[in-house]
């Protein structure tokens, strides 16, 4: 990250400036959206139940 940038001022005092700190940022952010990704798909109840519905159809099977 460039130490002149936009967001250098904001970010920079947590993940500094120097060399690989525009990856700490990008590590960060796109862990964050992983975050809500997961979240959001817990927050929907087919989503949480769907290995239990599954195992329900296999029971006859076994």
């Amino acid at each position: 990250m460039q130490p002149d940038a936009p967001m250098a001022q904001l970010l920079g005092s947590v993940f500094g400036t120097g060399l690989g700190a525009g990856m700490a940022v990008q590590l960060v952010l796109f862990s964050f959206c992983g975050l809500a990704i997961a979240l959001g798909g817990y927050s929907v109840r087919q989503l949480r139940e769907i290995e239990a519905s599954n195992l329900k159809g296999q029971d006859s099977k076994l």
